[in-house]
């Protein structure tokens, strides 16, 4: 049996891409019938036309396209040797004789669509596409809407696979991120508040733990954990909030 499959060949790299399997619409067709059969290229199709037929084909794979055009009473039998240019199909026909030859040149746009049809894919081809799509698709939904769970202790923050060491000022915050999934600034703040020194001093290390606690979280976890954003309600105040689809639990350090 003939091998009914569209390979495309990328001639700069010499690499085979297999496009598909031509839908096999005469099934009665027999190899020999598939030897005598012209086959010429246009565009980026091909004609096929089966001798004695008053029709042809123009196969489009890259369209998944199959136009079947009637022919009756409009065009010689013609062969392997035609050549398309442009719109115009170019081939060499028998005179009435049957001594010689003439060359005869006919509009494929003269020639009314009498069918369309579809290629189709191999079965087996199409369904291993589905399910990697499928699959693809399921996970990507999986992971975008699963919640994120860690475990928050006293001196550590954990999820199933690993554990990360806290210092006591990354727990400090951590702590006050149990109660409530967004703080503003003010209250982080309060954490390493000292009267000995400057406002701004204040502000450079919360700034400089939670910067240096999120690296390490992304190193550990592959994500950042604190997140800033600006208050909806007032621009100028800055609010701290845990990531999304992310939980922190508190248990009991062991």
């Amino acid at each position: 049996k003939r091998d009914k499959s569209i390979y495309k060949i990328l001639l700069s790299e010499m690499s085979w891409e297999k496009q598909g399997r031509l839908f096999n619409f005469y099934k009665d067709k027999t190899i020999e019938d598939e030897i005598r059969a012209a086959k010429i290229n246009v565009n980026e199709g091909l004609i096929v036309k089966y001798p004695n037929e008053n029709f042809f084909k123009i196969k489009n794979p890259n369209k998944n396209q199959v136009l079947v055009f009637s022919a009756k009473g409009k065009m010689p039998e013609f062969g392997k040797n035609s050549i398309v240019l442009g719109s115009t199909l170019v081939f060499g026909s028998r005179s009435a004789n049957n001594v010689s030859n003439n060359i005869v040149s006919v509009n494929l746009k003269n020639f009314e669509i009498s069918e369309a049809n579809q290629l189709i894919l191999d079965d087996s081809q199409v369904f291993k596409l589905y399910m990697i799509f499928v699959f693809t698709v399921s996970l990507f939904a999986y992971f975008k809407n699963t919640n994120v769970v860690f475990y928050f202790s006293e001196n550590a923050i954990r999820n199933e696979k690993r554990t990360l060491i806290l210092t006591p000022n990354e727990s400090k915050i951590l702590q006050k991120f149990l109660d409530n999934k967004e703080l503003e600034n003010v209250f982080l703040l309060e954490l390493f508040a000292d009267k000995t020194k400057s406002k701004d001093s204040t502000v450079k290390k919360k700034n400089k733990i939670i910067k240096s606690f999120n690296l390490k979280f992304l190193n550990y976890f592959g994500q950042n954990l604190i997140l800033k954003k600006v208050n909806k309600n007032d621009s100028r105040q800055v609010i701290y909030t845990i990531a999304p689809k992310t939980s922190l639990i508190s248990e009991e350090a062991s």
